[in-house]
């Protein structure tokens, strides 16, 4: 659940503000939109990167996944002090599309794979106090980091944020090699 809500944060803190900070860099309010909306740019390699992940996760593992996905959301972030114009901002919301949605379901999966008989309570619960704790806090807490430092430090606490992830990643444990080693017996 931590690590949703962590993830969820740093979504809600972009999504909220990347519009305007587009049209702040002089962008047209519908090219803003367009490329920083849900079916924008990251919303275009989003599905992707839901897909290849939680394959991978099923092969390779969770944690490793999630790690992964930690270090790719860093990095995306940290592009997003480099935003400058339409351009820039395709390339890098779409390479951030291929990690903004798959820690989801990679993070889901252990979930399923813990507890299958409880898989829709506990989703529901993981789901609805990561998400609804997560963008109360993030909205205000960004705004405000906005107004006081700007975009870059906005960008660079966001990814702090993201690296705490690192920290509940260490206590969950591994849940694919036993169901491999399960559907072995």
């Amino acid at each position: 659940m931590v690590l949703c809500f962590l993830f969820l944060w740093c979504e809600a803190g972009v999504v909220t503000f990347l519009t305007t900070q587009l049209m702040d860099m002089g962008m047209g309010v519908s090219d803003a939109i367009l490329v920083s909306g849900a079916s924008g740019a990251s919303g275009l390699t989003g599905w992707i990167g839901q897909v290849v992940w939680g394959t991978l996760s099923d092969c390779l593992g969770r944690k490793f996944s999630i790690a992964f996905l930690i270090v790719g959301w860093v990095g995306s972030l940290l592009a997003m002090i480099v935003l400058q114009d339409l351009v820039t901002a395709w390339i890098i919301l779409l390479i951030w599309g291929l990690f903004r949605n798959a820690p989801f379901p990679v993070g889901y999966a252990p979930l399923v794979d813990s507890v299958p008989r409880a898989a829709g309570t506990a989703l529901g619960i993981m789901i609805g106090v990561a998400l609804g704790v997560s963008g109360i806090f993030a909205s205000a807490v960004s705004g405000i980091v906005i107004t006081q430092l700007g975009f870059t430090w906005h960008y660079v606490i966001l990814a702090l944020i993201c690296r705490i992830g690192f920290i509940p990643l260490a206590r969950i444990t591994e849940t694919v090699r036993v169901a491999q080693r399960d559907a072995a017996a």
